[in-house]
């Protein structure tokens, strides 16, 4: 455990260091994010910062390989983030068009599928529940798109990615003594990201940052199935759960303006962000984990309470939030 504080510490600041050089980079290179109207900031602002994430990944797998700590699942990660990252870092530097967006996220869904499909004896049973499969890579395309739709605030994004590792990685010690070293190292690098990317932000995520927090909630998401079950599933709902909500109703409601594809700010931590700052968003998002989120998951841990009866619970409370928000603040 030693080398790993020492690690830890290396790759701490070696990611502060990068994300300091790359902001420079980034103003010399015009990778700019400049303010349109429906944007909630007012300067040209450095965007793309999520390559810091990919090449951090890259070199901390290069460490657990080295100390022969590689696990068999890493190998998913040097598979599908390259691929998307790479991508995503060149369309926040040239905008290219959603089709193509879309096909490179089904690649790299499919490359994550297959797999745990055939490297993992536990994952979904190919001649009992094949007929799932296209729903399950539609719902990770449109996972994908909604992570990268909830990174519209100063920090927003980066803190919601900290809270669910940390509260994922603290339900599995509890309940199964695993301190999934991964997920502490992700924990590090978004909150050092989180000096930059708070308000007012230095530097923002970009596409290559959103999507890549989305195939990483989407490879753990696979991985602690297949090392928990169902019960797996059951947490990860819960954690991701006032992101779910708040972007379902927002679909509704473009959907049902016939705007759906139409530039906007109508979920609720944007109201919030576009009516007081930033910094009220994440405090809604804060206050909720720590009063609804986190002991749900307590309750959960010590089998103190139905699951159906708190993530009933949630939703209700949750969804009065977000309509009272979009009632009382939307312009």
């Amino acid at each position: 455990m030693s080398i790993y504080i020492f690690i830890f510490i290396f790759f701490g600041l070696l990611n502060y260091f990068f994300l300091k050089k790359y902001i420079h980079l980034s103003h010399r290179l015009n990778i700019i994010s400049k303010p349109k109207i429906k944007d909630s900031h007012k300067t040209d602002k450095p965007k793309g910062g999520g390559i810091i994430f990919f090449v951090m990944i890259l070199l901390f797998l290069k460490f657990c390989f080295l100390y022969n700590n590689f696990k068999d699942y890493y190998l998913i990660y040097l598979l599908a983030l390259p691929m998307i990252s790479i991508f995503s870092f060149l369309d926040d530097i040239y905008d290219y068009k959603w089709f193509y967006k879309l096909i490179i996220d089904a690649l790299t869904i499919f490359i994550i599928f297959i797999f745990f499909l055939y490297n993992e004896e536990d994952f979904i049973k190919i001649d009992k529940y094949y007929l799932f499969y296209p729903l399950i890579i539609l719902s990770a395309i449109w996972f994908i798109n909604l992570i990268n739709f909830t990174d519209g605030s100063d920090g927003y994004l980066t803190v919601f990615t900290i809270y669910c590792f940390t509260l994922n990685l603290f339900y599995g010690y509890i309940n199964y003594d695993n301190l999934e070293i991964t997920k502490l190292f992700f924990i590090m690098i978004f909150l050092i990201f989180l000096y930059y990317n708070k308000e007012p932000a230095k530097l923002f995520l970009g596409d290559v940052g959103s999507r890549l927090i989305a195939v990483l909630f989407l490879i753990n998401i696979l991985y602690d199935y297949i090392q928990y079950h169902g019960e797996a599933l059951k947490l990860w709902l819960i954690i991701l759960l006032p992101v779910l909500l708040d972007t379902g109703f927002t679909l509704a409601q473009r959907v049902i303006k016939k705007k759906l594809l139409s530039r906007h700010r109508d979920h609720a931590y944007q109201i919030l962000a576009n009516n007081f700052n930033h910094n009220k968003s994440i405090f809604w998002m804060t206050i909720n984990y720590l009063i609804f989120i986190l002991p749900s998951i307590i309750l959960i841990s010590f089998n103190l309470i139905n699951f159906y009866f708190i993530i009933i619970f949630l939703i209700i409370i949750l969804s009065l939030q977000i309509f009272y928000i979009k009632i009382k603040y939307y312009a």
